[in-house]
């Protein structure tokens, strides 16, 4: 069911554990999300896993980085099963 602008639930991603990073892991992520030139989906992954392990709704992080709220979704999954970001 796909969730309306509005709606106060947390999306399909968010609805698992939070996502917990390791210090090592976070370390990579700030440094790639902050240096990594003319990698520009790279740099979007990053902040994209880095907002999420903010704490942040997928809409917060779609929101706060203008990407669509899917792509979160998808990058979110994406790293939990792999513990990477797929290129």
């Amino acid at each position: 069911m796909p969730q309306e602008r509005g709606d106060n639930r947390r999306s399909v991603s968010a609805c698992t554990e939070p996502l917990r990073l390791t210090p090592p892991e976070r370390e990579l992520l700030e440094t790639w999300a902050d240096r990594v030139a003319g990698a520009g989906g790279i740099q979007t992954r990053c902040r994209v896993v880095l907002a999420s392990a903010s704490g942040r709704t997928d809409e917060q992080v779609a929101d706060l980085l203008g990407v669509d709220e899917d792509e979160v979704v998808r990058v979110i999954a994406r790293f939990r099963e792999l513990r990477q970001l797929v290129i």
